[in-house]
């Protein structure tokens, strides 16, 4: 199978949606043992009732409390993503 990295989609909902996003937008949580040369990061994001904001009194604050922003999609979305 052949894999064309600037062709990757991903299309979730709800908490997947929540977990493709970040998997895009926030680069701060990758395992030591990683392949860096290889990248997680989509082309296109299709999400339907994502998850995308955990700020305070929103859904999953209660288990990521003050680290929401470094887990919220919403508070990371860099320069040339487009919405």
């Amino acid at each position: 199978m052949n894999v064309v990295p600037s062709k990757i989609i991903a299309c979730e909902d709800s908490a997947g949606g929540h977990l493709a996003a970040a998997t895009t937008l926030i680069p701060n949580y990758n395992e030591d043992s990683d392949d860096f040369n290889i990248s997680c990061f989509t082309n296109v994001l299709v999400l339907f009732n994502p998850v995308i904001d955990n700020v305070t009194g929103e859904y999953g604050y209660e288990r990521i409390a003050d680290a929401y922003k470094d887990f919220s999609p919403m508070h990371n979305i860099m320069d040339g993503a487009h919405y």
